[in-house]
């Protein structure tokens, strides 16, 4: 009687150490020491959702009085939005708002001191387009 459940305890072990594998072989579970084997069904539910995670972009220390005063002399920093999907999640459509304090389709930075504005803009880089994989 002992044996039987030191037995079926293996068999257990067994099954739930290859389930990922989908089969199971229980040898010592058979009666008159012959083997059997036996499929174990194994199935997931995936949820279609996405996440989204963002990098700021930190443009650091802008002098219009001097370094920045020349036309051309534009500060270029990178930030990053990522989005991750899990397949068939549906459709996906990402895009950037006009920020908090913009104004005829600009968007403005505010200053320190009331009133004060510094526009910036926010592009993708040809070089970088969407995976859609």
């Amino acid at each position: 009687m002992n044996t039987s459940i030191k037995n079926v305890s293996k068999v257990l072990a067994t099954a739930a150490f290859l389930a990922s594998a989908g089969f199971v072989h229980a040898a010592d579970a058979a009666p008159n020491g012959g083997s059997t084997t036996a499929n174990l069904a194994v199935s997931a539910s995936i949820t279609a959702k996405c996440t989204i995670s963002t990098t700021a972009v930190a443009f650091g220390a802008y002098d219009p009085v001097v370094t920045n005063s020349s036309t051309g002399s534009n500060v270029t920093q990178n930030g990053e939005v990522v989005v991750a999907c899990t397949k068939r999640a549906g459709s996906l459509w990402v895009g950037l708002g006009s920020g908090l304090y913009a104004d005829a389709g600009v968007r403005y930075m505010n200053g320190q001191t009331r009133g004060d504005k510094l526009a910036y803009s926010l592009k993708q880089p040809s070089s970088n387009t969407p995976d859609a994989s």
